[in-house]
Formats: C-alpha cells, sequence, structure tokens
C-alpha cells in the first residue's frame, strides 16, 4: 500500500526514533521539522517523489545514525554542516539531482570508527593470546 500526499506534519509526537517512509508517492521537500526531533537515529525516505534540497536542519539530530533519501528528485549540494553529525554512519543519497561531492570528513570519519573497532578487536584477540600463553607456561 503506498501513500500518496506529502510529509504530515509529526512536530507533536515527542521521542520519534525512526521515520520510515520508503517507498511510497510521497511528494514535497524533506521538512525542517525534522531537525527538532533531537531523538530521531534513522530516517528512510527513500523511493519517494521528494524535490528541493536536503534541509540543513537535519545537523540537529545529534543521535542521527542512518540517512537514506536516495531515489527521489533532491537537488543542490549536500550540507557541509551535515558530515559533523557525531553519530551518523551510514547515508545514501544516489539516485537524485545532487551536484558536487559528499565531504570527506564524512567518508574519512566512518573509516576511523570502523579502523578503529577492528584495531580494538585485533588488540583484544592479541591480549588474549597473551594471557592465555602466560597461564599455560
Amino acid at each position: 500500500m503506498s501513500n500518496k500526499g506529502t510529509i504530515p506534519n509529526l512536530s507533536a509526537i515527542k521521542g520519534l526514533t525512526s521515520l520510515s517512509l520508503q517507498h511510497n508517492e510521497i511528494s514535497g521537500t524533506i521538512p525542517t521539522w525534522l531537525g527538532s526531533f533531537r531523538t530521531l537515529q534513522k530516517i528512510e525516505l527513500n523511493n519517494n517523489n521528494i524535490h528541493g534540497t536536503i534541509c540543513t536542519e537535519l545537523v540537529d539530530l545529534a543521535f542521527l545514525q542512518f540517512l537514506n533519501i536516495s531515489h527521489n528528485q533532491i537537488t543542490g549540494t549536500f550540507p557541509r554542516p551535515l558530515a559533523t553529525v557525531p553519530l551518523l554512519n551510514r547515508i545514501d543519497v544516489s539516485h537524485n539531482q545532487l551536484t558536487g561531492e559528499i565531504p570527506k570528513v564524512c567518508v574519512c570519519v566512518r573509516v576511523c570508527l570502523h579502523w578503529k573497532i577492528y584495531c580494538t578487536i585485533a588488540l583484544y584477540m592479541v591480549l588474549t593470546l597473551l594471557l592465555w600463553f602466560n597461564f599455560r607456561s
């Protein structure tokens, strides 16, 4: 079942953590009131008819981890401030009419975070082996 129209104003809802409206026939723009949901972690607006630009109010979403606005008619450039959202680790803006590049800071932070996790796991494994060998000796 698809829902036609624009994204309804949901700003009265408290504690929203996920907004999943993908694969509908939603038109209009990404609403600026999305930036008021301080607890929002996931936004899925992909595969719709959304147009306009990516609103800079999304930078206020400190807990945002996943943003998928692919397969729409979004134009303009990727807002540089959005690259500073601390937990944002998955972004899909493909199949739009965006120009320019996603800031390298955005890509680098994700790679560094994953590298840190891998290094932590490797260090844990090395320490575990050292302890195991020490106890056997």
